[in-house]
């Protein structure tokens, strides 16, 4: 049973991060939650990073607002990968973390290399992420926020 459960929370870890390049290939956000359960609680960490940001570090998301929030980056990038470094399961608790690299590429850009830390509390069976913490590279999220604006006003679009 343990090890049934370690396959289901491993694969469902592994599905997400694969999410990202899906949604950034399809220029969608609605693989970013495919892998999420349907009242799964997104927040992002440190609050330090969200209080530089003028948001609220309390504050948790839906899938909804986590894919509207998304919806606007995605549509900026050219492609992107995740990179798995670490990862570690803890079926008694179902819990999971995994240390991972995005490569993203903006159009026009170098590629940009942002690494979080993800912190997942899983559904029964393992087979959907019922909250999720990411921590962020908060020096080189503020520097890709930054580029992700001035892109946005070049082509146009509106970044949140």
């Amino acid at each position: 049973m343990a090890s049934t459960l370690y396959a289901a929370i491993e694969a469902t870890v592994r599905d997400f991060m694969a999410s990202f390049e899906d949604a950034t290939r399809l220029s969608d956000p609605a693989p970013l939650t495919r892998a999420c359960a349907p009242d799964c609680a997104w927040r992002i960490a440190p609050a330090a990073f969200l209080l530089t940001a003028g948001a609220d570090p309390d504050a948790a998301m839906t899938n909804a607002a986590y894919e509207a929030h998304m919806a606007g980056e995605l549509s900026l990038l050219e492609s992107a990968r995740c990179d798995i470094l670490q990862t570690c399961v803890d079926t008694a608790a179902l819990k999971a973390t995994a240390r991972v690299a995005h490569h993203l590429k903006i159009p026009a850009r170098e590629s940009v290399c942002l690494e979080f830390c993800w912190l997942f509390e899983l559904t029964e069976d393992g087979g959907k992420i019922a909250k999720i913490v990411q921590f962020v590279d908060t020096a080189e999220c503020q520097k890709f926020v930054r580029l992700m604006k001035v892109v946005a006003a070049g082509s146009g679009e509106q970044k949140t």
